[in-house]
């Protein structure tokens, strides 16, 4: 399972800070708390398929990784996506 970069600079957040209000990760990323969330959901999906515990939440703390999970423990592998588009001329297609 892969991460996305959005998702792997929130991990990192995590892992460089104790604890995290969202109010704190919207202005360290810049991110809604949409966006926060659903990031924090990969993040968790990422945390559990490689044997960690997901992202605790606590109402008088915050965000925080009960796992303590070093960055040269974790290599965080970013997804790169490259999209082609065709267009299809006289039956033939040819890329753009």
């Amino acid at each position: 399972m892969f991460l996305d970069e959005r998702s792997a600079n929130l991990l990192k957040l995590l892992q460089h800070s104790s604890t995290s209000s969202m109010n704190e990760i919207e202005d360290q990323t810049g991110l809604t708390r949409r966006q926060i969330q659903y990031s924090l959901s990969k993040v968790n999906d990422w945390l559990e398929s490689n044997h960690y515990k997901p992202v605790q939440y606590k109402r008088e703390i915050g965000y925080f990784l009960s796992d303590n999970i070093l960055e040269d423990e974790v290599s965080v592998r970013l997804t790169k996506r490259s999209y082609f588009f065709q267009r299809k001329i006289e039956n033939k297609f040819f890329t753009c």
